[in-house]
């Protein structure tokens, strides 16, 4: 043994205690772990010694020329600290023979090996404190960097708003102090002529020039309407704030993203700021029966509605084995023109009685979910509406679609697996495509090829078929149950499939071996999947969520790109719905508690619920006194040239027409 960390061996005589002290690495002044000796004759830690012989090429010691080559391992003092240490834990005495001077040297050492390992450890506690607060300090600083920058953003916003406001106040004033300057020219002196000839006092327009009375008089009927037009612009911008207010913090989130991060115009943010506060509440305007008047309360469920290419008719398919198509004109002008007796018959207090409730009607429409909506039942107008035309099928139907380009054309899917074409105009069959062996979920046309639709089911196939040939054209197959299919609205190649393994597919049908990317992230089975635009999916699930997806990140990054989650309806085990209105900026869903959920496409929560209101005693024609938390909202479906206007069903096969107000 050699080296400093030896000199108290030759001194003392082995002990339980001096092992501490004996066999301690100069470097980390602790006992030797693998203890290695350099060829000048001193020992270390392998690790220690390794990881200063990383930085220099030194001996700490005698600072030799050394390099990890001149290293080699101890075996002697190894097994010496390996006896030290079994001697400690048996807990051997000091040995007998040591005088007063040993046990005091002993001491002092020990009292020196304290203060190192004291300082050490203080060190150690100050450096982590060090990184700490240095990282705490670089993390703030970044975030003062991105509020600065904010910061700056909104204030020049704030600035131009505030220009742009100053320019047309400017504008309006100026138009307003013209008044006068043209009634002293005699340009426009109409109302005061007429009610000076009324009074039969006349004055010519020489007398009239300078008069202060007619300027007046002018001027505040101009300030009186200007007033009436700023109450009404007042009120609806509050109204407007509290709407925004609501979702304030996602708001914010897409103004910095759109400025800081798109680089997109402040007048692109604030037409998109106005028309989301624009609207807060859907109010039906018409409602009819996809069930026979007089079916049980048994499920009548509406699996599927959707508009034709004109928005001119509108067809429902569900459970009761039957397409009806309705015309929409027709609903909506029965709903406008209900027979009334003639005014001969009415006398004032009937009149007035009518005033109040038709007032209250429109009032209980405008209710939001939050001011106890979901007590208030849909209108219940008593006028019948009948289908303009009723196709059976012979199985329960699970889903149907129009063609894009023919309008008399649409396909359906059944719980048989059949996917049937059908001619509107004549009112039957066409043809039938049975190659699915268990029932067919979903089936979707081709926006840009009208002779080409997909379908999909539990056989966990998607087929490809063409309206001219009897066999599919082409098989996908997955691993899993095919919920929904959708064909990509620019891409006739590009086609979509969510299904049971919570995922969702996305295929280019010239190359079936592989996807172009599986999108991952829903944690129950994928029940829906709608294009927004054509980079972008919405899919619902299960899983009480919607997601929206960016085609393009995701296949060039290799990893699910969600753009965002929306949650707040409640859907765990039925098909409750899934439609993108025309501008791509609302989703309409519904949910098992009987409410219509409406989204922003910019906000994670939802801006609109709407109750379907309680059951509907068959017999009687009125609500229950309960709200029936076994039914739920089936389907829904935007008019496809109109962003306001939605039509929903339910399990009980109740059809409402609804409008964004």
């Amino acid at each position: 043994m050699t080296g400093t960390s030896f000199a108290m061996a030759e001194f003392f005589q082995p002990g339980v205690m001096l092992h501490i002290i004996v066999f301690c690495s100069p470097i980390c002044v602790d006992t030797m772990k693998n203890a290695f000796v350099t060829k000048c004759g001193h020992s270390f830690c392998y690790e220690c010694i390794g990881l200063h012989l990383s930085d220099g090429k030194e001996c700490p010691i005698c600072v030799c020329p050394l390099t990890i080559d001149d290293i080699s391992p101890n075996y002697t003092l190894n097994e010496l600290i390996k006896k030290s240490s079994s001697r400690l834990c048996k807990g051997q005495d000091i040995p007998e023979d040591w005088s007063m001077d040993d046990i005091n040297m002993m001491l002092v050492k020990l009292q020196k090996k304290k203060a190192q390992m004291a300082t050490m450890e203080k060190e150690n506690s100050l450096r982590l404190l060090q990184n700490f607060l240095a990282r705490a300090k670089a993390d703030k600083e970044r975030l003062l960097e991105e509020v600065n920058r904010q910061l700056t953003c909104v204030t020049a916003d704030l600035a131009a708003v505030e220009t742009g406001l100053k320019a047309l106040h400017v504008d309006i004033g100026g138009s307003v102090a013209q008044v006068p300057d043209a009634l002293a020219r005699g340009e426009n002196h109409t109302i005061p002529v007429e009610e000076e000839l009324h009074r039969g006092k006349k004055r010519s327009a020489e007398e009239m020039e300078g008069s202060p009375e007619t300027s007046g008089s002018i001027l505040a009927l101009s300030s009186s309407h200007q007033h009436k037009k700023l109450l009404s612009s007042s009120k609806l911008i509050q109204k407007q704030n509290t709407r925004i207010e609501k979702h304030i913090g996602d708001l914010q989130e897409r103004y910095w993203e759109t400025r800081l991060g798109d680089c997109d115009t402040l007048d692109k943010f604030a037409s998109n700021l106005t028309r989301f506060s624009r609207f807060s509440s859907l109010r039906p305007i018409a409602t009819l029966n996809y069930a026979d008047a007089l079916f049980s309360n048994g499920s009548a469920i509406v699996s599927s509605l959707e508009f034709d290419k004109d928005d001119m008719f509108f067809a429902t398919a569900g459970v009761m084995k039957k397409i009806k198509i309705f015309e929409y004109g027709s609903v909506l002008l029965d709903y406008g023109h209900r027979p009334q007796r003639s005014s001969s018959h009415i006398n004032e207090s009937s009149k007035e009685k009518k005033r109040k409730t038709e007032e209250t009607m429109g009032n209980s429409c405008e209710l939001n979910v939050s001011e106890d909506e979901g007590d208030v039942p849909l209108i219940q107008d008593d006028v019948p509406r009948f289908p303009v035309l009723t196709m059976s099928s012979r199985s329960k139907i699970s889903c149907l679609t129009w063609n894009p380009y023919i309008r008399n054309h649409l396909v359906s899917s059944d719980y048989e697996g059949i996917v049937t074409l059908w001619d509107a105009g004549i009112g039957r069959a066409m043809c039938h495509f049975e190659e699915h062996e268990k029932r067919a979920w979903s089936v979707d046309w081709c926006q840009t090829d009208p002779l080409r639709l997909a379908s999909g089911g539990d056989d966990t196939k998607v087929k490809i078929w063409s309206t001219n040939q009897k066999n599919s054209v082409a098989t996908i197959h997955s691993a899993a149950n095919v919920c929904s299919v959708k064909f990509n609205p620019e891409n006739n190649n590009h086609i979509a499939f969510g299904s049971a393994d919570h995922k969702i597919h996305y295929y280019d049908i010239r190359d079936m071996r592989a996807p172009l990317h599986v999108f991952e992230g829903h944690r129950k089975a994928v029940s829906y999947v709608k294009f927004q635009t054509n980079d972008t999916i919405l899919s619902a699930s299960t899983d009480c969520t919607l997601r929206l997806w960016s085609i393009s990140d995701s296949i060039v990054s290799g990893q699910s790109t969600c753009v965002r989650t929306f949650s707040g309806h409640s859907n765990e085990k039925n098909f409750v719905g899934l439609s993108v209105n025309r501008h791509g900026e609302l989703f309409a869903c519904g949910s098992e508690t009987n409410d219509i959920y409406l989204y922003w496409w910019q906000v994670s929560n939802p801006v609109v619920v709407k109750s379907f209101g309680k059951r509907i005693d068959t017999i009687t024609g009125q609500p229950t006194s309960h709200k029936d938390t076994g039914q739920f909202v089936s389907s829904v479906c935007w008019k496809r040239n109109s962003s306001g206007t939605l039509l929903a069903a339910n399990s009980q096969g109740k059809v409402s027409v609804m409008e964004l107000v």
